[in-house]
């Protein structure tokens, strides 16, 4: 397990990653697909979205993905009580 995961791990930190199906800067499966193994391997819970015909650029469809509006929601609800 890489040292870096082993605090969030420790914690269950839960992580939504958002990630264009394009990106060549930061390839999904040099990147976020090996984070996502890791991370499930060591018990973390962990959501990954794929962006379809997104790449490595800043875009309205990250920002407006419902899961990750939802998951966002319910952290800061969690984190309230």
């Amino acid at each position: 397990m890489p040292p870096l995961l082993q605090g969030l791990l420790k914690h269950k930190v839960p992580i939504f990653v958002v990630h264009g199906d394009g990106d060549a800067a930061v390839p999904y499966d040099e990147n976020t697909r090996i984070l996502k193994e890791h991370y499930e391997a060591g018990g973390g819970p962990i959501t990954v979205k794929l962006i379809p015909g997104e790449g490595h650029k800043v875009s309205p469809s990250f920002f407006e993905c419902a899961e990750l509006i939802e998951f966002v929601l319910k952290q800061a609800k969690a984190t309230a009580e």
